[in-house]
């Protein structure tokens, strides 16, 4: 993961399970949901019906930990990092 990325982890309340998406540039609203730019170019969609009245539950970002640490966790997680 390069210097400029981070991780957001979000909470998905109907599957009840977290998910990290590592190697975020930016994050933008889109759709009524939030679109997450990443390193690879391939983007990442969060809808509006993974939400919870508008806002991500349980949302953060991290800059540090990888992804050995957020599967440790017991997080499901999705890379987005430039290889």
């Amino acid at each position: 993961m390069c210097k400029a990325s981070f991780s957001v982890g979000f909470l998905i309340p109907h599957k009840g399970k977290t998910i990290v998406v590592m190697g975020v540039t930016s994050i933008v609203p889109n759709l009524g949901g939030v679109l997450l730019f990443t390193e690879d170019r391939c983007n990442y969609q969060i809808e509006s019906w993974e939400m919870t009245e508008a806002c991500l539950g349980n949302m953060f970002i991290d800059y540090v930990l990888g992804e050995d640490e957020f599967a440790d966790m017991g997080y499901e997680v999705i890379d987005h990092t430039e290889h």
